[in-house]
């Protein structure tokens, strides 16, 4: 009897080490252990370096003149769809959450109840926060954000 709750303590100490770790590797400060496909799909930054050279257009709706520029990001600095705004020095509303940053405003141009902040990277809408998508990652070549209508 006492034999077999040593076994049963064991194996819950053990369960209990292995969900510790796995939490750590996907939700702590460990993330960056996990493979880079993981790590992006799991919406972190990830480590891939190289110069990128992307062309960032800003689409205010009408609100004011768009902006057009390329944007060049050595491999020492962060390329993201929120840091190319940044780059380009862009006036910007942010809001920061657990999940990343949201972007409310660009040059003046806030979000209301009928419009919103959107980016696509090569055409295609963004799935993660604005400095969660590493744009080497997705070899992009194309950021756009669009003042868009709900």
């Amino acid at each position: 009897m006492k034999e077999r709750k040593m076994k049963l303590i064991t194996v819950a100490g053990v369960m209990l080490i292995a969900t510790v770790i796995i939490g750590g590797l996907i939700f702590g400060p460990f993330n960056k252990l996990l493979p880079e496909s993981l790590r992006r799909k799991l919406g972190y930054d990830t480590t891939t370096t190289g110069v990128i050279t992307a062309r960032l257009i800003v689409d205010f709706n009408g609100a004011r003149v768009n902006v057009n520029t390329t944007i060049t990001f050595q491999e020492n600095e962060t390329a993201t769809a929120y840091s190319i705004l940044i780059k380009a020095n862009l006036t910007l509303k942010i809001k920061e959450y657990q999940q990343g940053i949201y972007i409310e405003g660009i040059e003046g141009v806030t979000q209301n109840a009928t419009h919103f902040w959107w980016y696509q990277i090569n055409g295609k809408d963004g799935t993660v926060a604005a400095n969660r998508l590493d744009l080497r990652s997705y070899s992009a070549w194309l950021v756009s954000w669009i003042f868009r209508r709900y």
